[in-house]
């Protein structure tokens, strides 16, 4: 990779552009981004957005992120950007999203020759006849051909910028992008439609009732929204199964509060089934296929179900099922973010950005988050006012918010071997990038150099976990630290530790913080996201301002040496939580957002176990 960048500067400095843009094309070590930071040659880089932050904090100013997708956030603008990476690894989304951002030439290095690809001039050119394709579009064919087959000539070249085709004899313009796809298609969609009934009809969807902390939630919402008898809910999932991933964890809680769940329907399974809607078949060139079928389905089904409300959960229903209901004429739309915007995850979508767009445009969609900071980082993303999303915090049922006894405490601990001379730092997150294992073991490590008695308790699943037993082998730490799988009852596990850790890089408002301090169990956390609003600071919460394993673990061992915290954490911690994060307080707010009125003298009833 070296080479390659010293290549770009000088070839940067051949066309006159004196300190260019650097685009990373794959992850690299954080002391290397910390160099390309602090050379002056460089005018910006541009890492990936799961390594934002890793650099430290010198030079944030010139330092952007990318996807790997569409979506770029540039920290100045950049007219000239290098591609430092293999030019066979480009798409034309990439491409597309460059020139979105402002790039007006893009540069690949081809068997050491560097290509310029004017995307300015190429997209001016598309622009030109995709407006000329428009104004034709209602004469006739022997007239109209001839320039379709003049503009494809044009995007043969054009085609890598990400622009799709669309059938001629649907009438619409032969090249659309994303953006003008999503729009034209909420255009299309009818009125919203209303329905007489003695209670409102709420319909939420989420993709699985697996063991994380936003499908816990969806649980929590769903059994409140029943006990409150203001709403008739019901809920629809898009997977059940019980297998390894256990994606019906919360089934059973659910089943015995007597909640309706649903599983989406999958009765179309291609656009050419009759009852797609037509405003999808004529967009099935300009947007993936699975996602306009998951659309066509989630359509049929509240046409069926005829909701007053739709409550999407997570990005992935959000796009969805925030469509199907604009397309089937639901009056109420609330889709709730979990975290910070999506583009600092693996799972991101480059529809997704669009898609959003015209979605909050349509007078019956409303945005919500569960944290400020995730709220403002969606506003920012989709270009609304932070105001025009709204915040819903989280809530936890009390019933059995209880910490473990003395005795049941040390049966719990013994049972992992720990003894009364041990102190225990645990964490239940799931094996992922975002949730950074490796650095909270990194961090582990550390602590355990100081604390010879600490030992480390880790429950969770995920596709790293192969990575963090290598880890866990690779820094000795096999003989204190225990991987102890998935958890039904993550307060009593909480319970047996002193100090919980968390070390992600995106949170939205994370529910085991907040879970922990429930039964008394002081927290340490990076400070990501939502996650200084979901502690109380210095008292049963402490935010870890950087992302060195030596700051976060310095934390935990002032915890861990001073019993008077831990002891005020123990008793402070569940006040703060009942305070802040009642599940009746989060049912209700969620009921105003509905637009449903809430008697002043009305109390929600048992709400279920956590």
């Amino acid at each position: 990779m070296k080479w390659l960048i010293e290549s770009a500067i000088k070839r940067a400095r051949k066309v006159g552009v004196s300190s260019p843009g650097l685009l990373l094309g794959s992850v690299v070590a954080a002391e290397e981004i910390e160099k390309l930071i602090s050379d002056a040659r460089i005018n910006a880089l541009i890492v990936r957005s799961k390594q934002l932050g890793v650099g430290g904090n010198s030079h944030q100013d010139r330092v952007g992120s990318w996807d790997g997708q569409r979506d770029y956030v540039l920290p100045r603008q950049l007219e000239d950007l290098f591609y430092i990476g293999s030019a066979g690894r480009i798409r034309k989304n990439q491409l597309a999203g460059a020139w979105h951002a402002g790039v007006k030439r893009f540069y690949i290095c081809i068997v050491g020759i560097w290509v310029c690809i004017p995307v300015e001039k190429l997209y001016s050119l598309a622009n030109i006849a995709r407006k000329t394709e428009r104004k034709l579009a209602f004469t006739v064919d022997s007239l109209r051909l001839p320039l379709a087959y003049v503009v494809e000539k044009i995007y043969a070249i054009d085609r890598a910028l990400g622009l799709r085709f669309l059938n001629h004899s649907t009438r619409v313009p032969i090249f659309i992008s994303q953006k003008d796809a999503f729009r034209v298609l909420l255009e299309d969609a009818q009125g919203a439609q209303q329905f007489p009934r003695s209670v409102p009809k709420v319909v939420l969807v989420c993709g699985s009732l697996g063991p994380g902390g936003a499908e816990r939630q969806v649980a929590n919402t769903t059994i409140g929204l029943k006990n409150t008898k203001l709403v008739d809910a019901t809920l629809l999932v898009h997977e059940l199964q019980s297998g390894p991933h256990k994606l019906d964890f919360h089934l059973p809680r659910l089943q015995g509060a007597g909640c309706e769940v649903l599983k989406v329907s999958r009765e179309i399974e291609d656009l050419a089934d009759s009852r797609v809607p037509a405003a999808l078949m004529r967009l099935r060139r300009a947007l993936p296929r699975s996602l306009l079928v998951d659309i066509a389905n989630l359509t049929l089904q509240f046409e069926q179900m005829r909701p007053d409300v739709v409550h999407a959960w997570l990005d992935w229903d959000n796009v969805r099922a925030g469509i199907a209901a604009v397309l089937a004429g639901v009056p109420k739309i609330i889709l709730s973010g979990r975290n910070l915007a999506p583009y600092h995850f693996e799972l991101h979508q480059s529809y997704m950005l669009p898609a959003y767009r015209a979605l909050v445009k349509h007078p019956s969609v409303q945005l919500s988050n569960n944290s400020r900071a995730g709220a403002n980082s969606y506003a920012d993303w989709i270009r609304v006012k932070r105001s025009d999303v709204g915040v819903i915090y989280n809530g936890l049922s009390f019933s059995s918010n209880s910490r473990l006894s003395g005795s049941d405490r040390s049966q719990k601990r013994s049972e992992f071997g720990f003894g009364s001379e041990h102190v225990v730092v645990g964490g239940v997150f799931r094996f992922a990038e975002e949730k950074r294992p490796i650095l909270w073991l990194e961090t582990a490590a550390l602590i355990a150099k100081k604390i010879p008695e600490a030992r480390f308790l880790i429950y969770g699943q995920g596709s790293m976990e192969a990575s963090m037993k290598a880890k866990i082998k690779e820094l000795r730490l096999d003989k204190v630290t225990i991987l102890a799988g998935v958890t039904s009852n993550p307060l009593e596990v909480m319970s047996m530790m002193e100090v919980f850790l968390l070390t992600s890089h995106g949170e939205g408002l994370p529910n085991v913080l907040i879970e922990a301090q429930s039964v008394g169990t002081a927290v340490v956390s990076t400070n990501a996201g939502g996650a200084p609003e979901a502690v109380c600071q210095g008292i049963s919460g402490w935010i870890v301002n950087d992302d060195l394993p030596e700051s976060i673990s310095q934390s935990v061992i002032k915890l861990l040496e001073n019993k008077e915290l831990t002891e005020t954490a123990l008793a402070e911690g569940p006040r703060f939580v009942a305070e802040k994060f009642a599940v009746d307080r989060m049912v209700f707010e969620t009921l105003k957002a509905y637009g449903v009125d809430v008697p002043d003298d009305s109390e929600p009833n048992e709400f279920g176990e956590e």
